[in-house]
């Protein structure tokens, strides 16, 4: 189930991983089991499990099918076959098409046939025939109480076995049969590489039947007739004897028409060998298939079923009426039908009509690759064809609401898969963006820093604390813009009158000696007023006997504070000033 949530386990007919699958069939003398193996397009019976039940107890029916289950190792579906002694079969026409069509409407048709309230039933059924031109459906319908299902279901279950699939043998019969007689080769769709030539003619033959038979209903329905009058009218017999029941299918044209289940089958058998020959199932058995020494006690009871088949057959000759055709082929399988006594028996009741199914023959129509070690015998038809059912259509199960619960559970798995991924990406994606966004903050941090510094450093503005780049930028243009208003507003000879003063002050005055600390200077054309401090009295009379010794600028008033602003203007106004 882990491979299902993130890839399906098949698309179309190839399965992407292997898938393995175990088929049980119980009966209270002996335990089937077939475990088959799909991977890509090939459908592989890996082994054959036959364990005997030598006590009619529950513990060794529990150990029995944890022995088979042992032994197939990993599986991943497990599949047994509901008893059909148990179930209501019966054939409806109703006026739909399609199963999902059918479906809806069914348990209307049915309610009034069954024996037991609608909300007690399960039921399943199978398509047998279709007139799209009418638009019915000819289906076979089987009912079993939900009580049946759940006893089998829990039997699986006190065994420590969760089952996913509880199938109808006739059912799996039915569509056996159809691959063994080659009638459809819609059965094994599932399984066949069509060519490109085949898939262009089918749908030509689609697009044909949808846009153009509409047209021509009237000369379609008289060409169907007149087919119809030269169709080889013919009809076939399978019979599959049962631990508890015999299953007879009467098939006209290859078309399942009536199913009987006769209750008699190999435990009236096996009790009446039993008592007149006093051996155990295993002994019959290898008595039949070796010595003979019973053949004479067999022989009375195989008349007993070929008497039952007879009559059968008469009951569906009397409901077919005059339409009714005497069986070309009368098909046995299951217990006892691979003996020459049983076919020898059963040619001298019928004729030579009769044959055995050979399972050699079927595994290769399906087509199974055979890689059992156990040979494959026609008492395991039934579960063979229980599991093939699992593979051709799956949707007839009668545990549908443990499959819906399964289905389910995946479903939520699935969710919940994506639900965590998505968070895992999106935390991925958070801390990978929060990863790098502290990348860029860092970078960020460290050249803003050292534009900083470079300003501090080149300009000697004091920007220490201020985290904003733009307030930062705004503030160095501003300077620049001033610094730009002041020197690069000059012409060229204002430029010259203005270095004169300055170097007129710079002459004059000694910095060092008076301790000049000068906070502010501003210069024009008209004046010069500088701002700043000296370090004691005697050095302000110093600096005012050195301004009055000034060339080109004369002192407006005298500085009396150690703090001072003073004033100072051109003596003469020099060549270029204006």
């Amino acid at each position: 189930m882990m491979h299902d949530l993130f890839i399906p386990c098949r698309i179309g007919n190839y399965y992407l991983h292997t898938k393995k699958i175990l088929t049980i069939e119980i009966t209270p003398v002996v335990v089937y089991g077939l475990l088959f193996e799909c991977v890509g397009k090939k459908i592989i019976l890996k082994d054959s499990y036959t364990v005997s039940l030598k006590e009619d107890s529950l513990a060794i029916l529990h150990g029995a099918i944890k022995k088979i289950i042992s032994s197939a190792g990993k599986i991943d579906e497990i599949i047994s076959i509901c008893a059909a002694s148990a179930m209501i079969f019966k054939e409806l026409r109703v006026p739909f098409l399609g199963r999902e069509n059918i479906e809806v409407v069914l348990p209307l048709e049915i309610e009034n046939m069954l024996p037991f309230p609608l909300d007690q039933a399960i039921i399943d059924f199978i398509i047998t025939d279709e007139d799209l031109d009418k638009k019915v459906s000819t289906i076979l319908v089987c009912a079993v109480r939900r009580h049946d299902i759940d006893e089998q279901y829990e039997l699986f279950k006190k065994a420590d076995v969760s089952l996913d699939m509880l199938t109808v043998d006739v059912f799996g019969l039915y569509r056996l049969y159809q691959i063994y007689a080659g009638q459809n080769d819609s059965v094994l769709q599932p399984i066949k590489n069509f060519s490109l030539k085949e898939k262009l003619s089918r749908l030509s033959h689609a697009l044909y039947s949808v846009f153009i038979r509409k047209k021509n209903d009237m000369n379609s329905n008289y060409s169907h007739q007149i087919l119809q009058s030269f169709h080889a009218n013919t009809s076939e017999v399978l019979v599959d004897i049962g631990y508890s029941s015999i299953k007879v299918l009467y098939m006209k044209n290859r078309i399942l028409y009536y199913v009987r289940l006769i209750p008699f089958g190999v435990e009236q058998i096996l009790s009446s060998l039993e008592q007149q020959s006093e051996k155990r199932y295993e002994d019959i058995i290898h008595v039949l298939s070796s010595d003979g020494q019973i053949d004479s006690i067999f022989s009375e009871q195989l008349r007993r079923i070929f008497e039952e088949v007879s009559r059968t057959l008469l009951y569906f000759q009397q409901q077919e009426g005059g339409q009714y055709l005497s069986p070309s082929k009368i098909m046995f399988t299951g217990f006892f039908t691979n003996f020459i006594i049983f076919t020898n028996q059963a040619k001298s009741y019928f004729g030579s009509i009769v044959s055995s199914v050979d399972m050699s023959t079927c595994l290769a129509r399906i087509p199974v690759i055979n890689n059992s070690k156990t040979a494959i015998t026609s008492q395991q038809f039934s579960v063979l064809s229980s599991g093939l059912l699992w593979y051709f259509h799956k949707e007839n199960n009668l545990l549908k609401d443990v499959a819906e619960k399964k289905e389910l559970r995946v479903t939520t798995l699935q969710l919940l898969v994506m639900f965590l991924v998505s968070i895992l990406s999106i935390g991925g994606v958070w801390w990978r963006s929060s990863e790098q966004i502290q990348r860029w903050q860092t970078a960020y941090s460290a050249s803003r820093k050292q534009l900083l510094i470079e300003i501090q450093g080149q300009m000697g503005l004091d920007l220490y604390g201020e985290k904003n780049l733009k307030t930062l930028v705004q503030k160095t243009e501003d300077v620049l813009s001033r610094e730009r208003q002041l020197w690069f507003s000059f012409t060229q000879k204002n430029e010259a009158s203005i270095l004169e003063y300055l170097q007129d002050l710079s002459l004059a005055i000694d910095r060092e000696a008076i301790g000049l600390e000068l906070k502010n200077l501003h210069i024009d054309y008209q004046k010069i007023i500088m701002t700043g401090t000296v370090k004691g009295f005697s050095a302000l009379d110093v600096f005012y006997e050195e301004l009055q010794e000034l060339k080109l600028l004369k002192l407006v008033d005298r500085p009396m504070e150690l703090s001072w602003t003073i004033e100072l203007k051109p003596k003469v106004i020099l060549k270029g000033a204006s």
